[in-house]
């Protein structure tokens, strides 16, 4: 489990390995789920 930290501006950083992980690179898009439960 990773945890971020979200900064004044509502940002959050992604470290490096998760990126990688992801397959992310600068410019990319990321699209987040609303779950119901929260």
């Amino acid at each position: 489990m990773i945890t971020l930290t979200i900064t004044a501006k509502g940002q959050v950083t992604l470290r490096k390995d998760v990126l990688a992980h992801l397959g992310l690179r600068p410019g990319d898009k990321l699209v987040i789920d609303k779950l119901p439960d929260g």
